[in-house]
């Protein structure tokens, strides 16, 4: 038993803290800028057309990313005249946060960083959110709270927290999520957060009405398609599901269609660049 509540709590700090992964070297198309944000100054590539370009797109990697997951899509963005903010994640990447927040936190850093955006240009640019599953939830989290942005895109986000954590356990192993429950528990009393209180759906009704575009990966064995059809639903949203994609992987299935589906997307909202 002794053996067993160690394993779960030691689980339950690899998650709330995963090792930190190195965010790679800083592509020659970004600046690094520290962007003051709840957690303190947190690291954050800017692309060197941000003066310049009309609309800016805020990217949110997800549990298990870094800045350098975006590199070759931000390097897509600013072909087609965006400009490309991202933020380190908490308790990832570079960020001086000590933890990740279950998309609570990371909505925070949005929030921060698309207040840093807005502070930054006189003329207002046009703010779209981009986020990949835990980025994606924050990304509907931030918008419930602090509608500041005026399109969001997300893929392979989370409508619920509770059931994707149950997902995580039981493709680890059969009834996974039954012998690791301990692990939960561990995990909120160690972060004052309950997995049960984490809906991005609920903000997402909120939202209804307004440019949205939610992608999910047909293949997805740790996000449940359903989910990204409950976003859909909520919100109003278009719908894309990418056959053959794993979870978070859908721009790598096909980058050029993806790139050309959200320009589509948010030329069709009159949230891109004019030619």
């Amino acid at each position: 038993m002794l053996a067993y509540f160690a394993l779960c709590w030691y689980l339950a700090g690899e998650y709330l803290s995963p090792p930190r992964i190195p965010a790679a070297l800083t592509p020659p198309f970004v600046n690094d800028v520290y962007v003051a944000t709840h957690g303190g100054s947190n690291p954050t590539w800017v692309t060197k057309n941000f003066d310049t370009a009309p609309v800016v797109v805020v990217l949110a990697f997800g549990n298990g990313g870094i800045r350098g997951s975006f590199t070759e899509l931000t390097h897509d963005l600013i072909a087609k005249g965006f400009a490309a903010v991202t933020p380190c994640m908490p308790g990832q990447d570079a960020s001086p946060e000590k933890t990740i927040g279950f998309g609570r936190a990371e909505a925070r850093t949005l929030e921060d960083t698309v207040a840093w955006v807005r502070s930054k240009s006189t003329d207002h640019p046009k703010v779209v959110l981009y986020g990949v599953s835990m980025g994606g939830a924050a990304c509907w989290l931030a918008a419930g709270d602090h509608p500041l942005v005026d399109g969001i895109i997300t893929e392979s986000a989370y409508a619920a927290l509770a059931p994707t954590v149950d997902q995580f356990f039981n493709r680890t192993m059969p009834g996974g999520s039954v012998v690791f429950r301990p692990v939960v528990w561990i995990a909120q009393w160690r972060s004052g957060l309950r997995v049960s209180d984490v809906n991005p759906v609920q903000s997402a009704d909120s939202w209804r009405g307004r440019p949205a575009l939610v992608i999910h990966a047909g293949d997805d064995d740790l996000v449940n398609p359903k989910q990204g059809e409950q976003l859909a639903r909520a919100t109003g949203a278009e719908y894309w599901l990418v056959s053959g994609a794993k979870h978070a992987g859908c721009y790598e299935k096909d980058p050029k269609e993806y790139v050309s589906r959200i320009v589509r997307f948010l030329s069709e909202h009159d949230l891109a660049p004019q030619k």
